[in-house]
């Protein structure tokens, strides 16, 4: 089964960004699903928000 991942076509909050990018980081989704995720945020432009959320997420993973 595969994690369902927010839809990216309005900016998300720094929340919703850090629990997105945690559950690619935890390698729940498929590689299509991360790549269509990662280009739809893309194409639209990233937020602070979003770049925050994503920062959250990869610090929380790499410190112990």
């Amino acid at each position: 089964m595969t994690a369902k991942l927010p839809d990216v076509t309005a900016p998300l909050s720094e929340a919703e960004a850090e629990a997105a990018f945690g559950t690619l980081l935890d390698g729940a989704p498929s590689e299509a699903e991360i790549e269509a995720f990662l280009i739809a945020l893309s194409a639209r432009g990233e937020t602070a928000d979003e770049i925050a959320g994503a920062a959250r997420a990869l610090r929380a993973r790499l410190i112990p």
